[in-house]
């Protein structure tokens, strides 16, 4: 890489602090936008409120020299594919820590948030999953929101997953603790969760079935305040389906997985990727939850709502073993893919079962599984692991390299498109090899 910096932009008056802020222009890159891959320079600041990118047209014309409008460091990409960071909606936890652990600290939240850049994971929703309502109340006020940099990814909120789901389509979750009904409507949340955890955007995605009696009522309470509903762990067919879109379902977990099998006469949740108004869905690519066939027919019918997730557990890095998700035994063994016999991934499975438990999968991982199950490019794999899930949270500057953005990206290598540096509100954070731009 070059780097050139011009130190008067870089000085600071010696009484009173100046507020530092650093333009950088990245040269010799290709640029991931709209689902295409452009050839221009990506521009971008660094400062303590959060890089963001910038628009290189405007600041020539603002300009008054040359000078002026120069950036204080240009980097050599090497021909490098920039994408937007990685927004990973539906995370249990990893590197032996799980969130719905009741004994969660701060530090063990910090060593995920710091692990997953390595895998592009630039933001994220840490996810809870079935438990008693003391580990929400204990937990989620650890998770709130948090901004990202070197330190690690940041949080958006966090993902509940329960404890509203059905028992008939609980999966990994503790039977004995998921509740079967919404007897007082948005009151039953706030006894669960806690009223401070859903009115200070802490909660910002709640998986909910959608045929519990009194759904209806909470599905429109929470999308009134702001919270993405997504319908998941649930026996519902496509009519009912259908109507909870119409409350306000905006999404749905982990398509295929914890649901009714699709029927040609009731398609039931899946079935929803045909309807319209169409909701995003997350998908597991991880070449066991969901077979390539499969992932292929939902992405090419709903393209532009496909949201890639790892829903990865706390043995996402740690290797095979035994381990525990929310109190439940795992096992993670490896196991032949559904895409090659010849290919291998881990495979946690609730001990003494075949209920899968969670994946043990990265998101960089699942972006090229994609490409490969469906034939698409690598900007629009990388749509569905940034642009989409940020669309779906609502949040205008993250998923783009757009100016005014936050400046979260990557660079991949041209010809593996395997990660070569995570950079973090304009700083970079992670780097496959040492870098002097640190």
């Amino acid at each position: 890489q070059v780097l050139i910096v011009h130190m008067d932009a870089m000085e600071q008056q010696p009484r009173k602090r100046r507020r530092v802020r650093t333009v950088t222009k990245l040269t010799n890159v290709k640029l991931a936008r709209e689902g295409k891959l452009v050839d221009d320079d990506l521009w971008f600041t660094t400062e303590e409120a959060g890089g963001r990118f910038v628009d290189a047209a405007q600041r020539f014309w603002a300009s008054n020299s040359a000078q002026q409008f120069h950036a204080d460091v240009v980097l050599d990409g090497g021909g490098a594919v920039v994408v937007p960071g990685f927004v990973d909606l539906q995370l249990n936890g990893a590197f032996g820590i799980d969130f719905t652990d009741p004994n969660l600290t701060e530090e063990d939240i910090d060593v995920v948030a710091k692990g997953i850049l390595a895998h592009g994971v630039t933001s994220f929703l840490p996810t809870v999953i079935t438990a008693p309502s003391s580990v929400y109340q204990k937990v989620l006020p650890l998770l709130h929101p948090r901004s990202g940099g070197v330190h690690g990814a940041e949080i958006l909120g966090v993902h509940v997953e329960g404890p509203f789901i059905s028992k008939r389509k609980k999966g990994a979750h503790p039977e004995e603790h998921i509740i079967s009904q919404f007897s007082d409507g948005w009151r039953s949340l706030e006894k669960v969760y806690g009223s401070e955890n859903l009115n200070d955007g802490t909660i910002r995605l709640v998986t909910v079935a959608p045929e519990l009696p009194g759904a209806a009522d909470a599905i429109r309470s929470l999308s009134d305040a702001g919270v993405l509903v997504s319908a998941g762990h649930t026996t519902v067919g496509v009519e009912l389906a259908q109507k909870s879109v119409r409350e306000g379902v905006k999404m749905v977990t982990h398509l295929f997985n914890a649901m009714a099998a699709f029927h040609h006469r009731d398609p039931g949740l899946v079935g929803l990727i045909g309807c319209d108004p169409r909701p995003w869905y997350g998908i597991i690519v991880d070449g066991l939850h969901v077979h390539p066939s499969a992932v292929c027919t939902a992405f090419r019918t709903h393209p532009t709502g496909c949201v890639l997730v790892t829903d990865a557990m706390a043995a996402m890095g740690l290797g095979c073993g035994k381990h525990k998700l929310s109190g439940v035994d795992v096992e993670v063994e490896e196991e032949q893919s559904l895409a090659a016999k010849s290919v291998k991934v881990l495979k946690a499975t609730v001990a003494g079962t075949e209920t899968l438990a969670g994946a043990v999968v990265d998101m960089e991982s699942c972006v090229l599984n994609l490409m490969t199950f469906t034939g698409c490019s690598v900007a629009e794999a990388a749509q569905c692991a940034s642009t989409h899930p940020a669309r779906a949270l609502g949040l205008s500057k993250k998923g783009k390299l757009n100016p005014g953005c936050d400046a979260d990206f990557l660079l991949l290598d041209p010809e593996d498109f395997r990660i070569k540096e995570t950079w973090v509100n304009g700083r970079l954070a992670w780097s496959r090899a040492p870098s002097k731009a640190g």
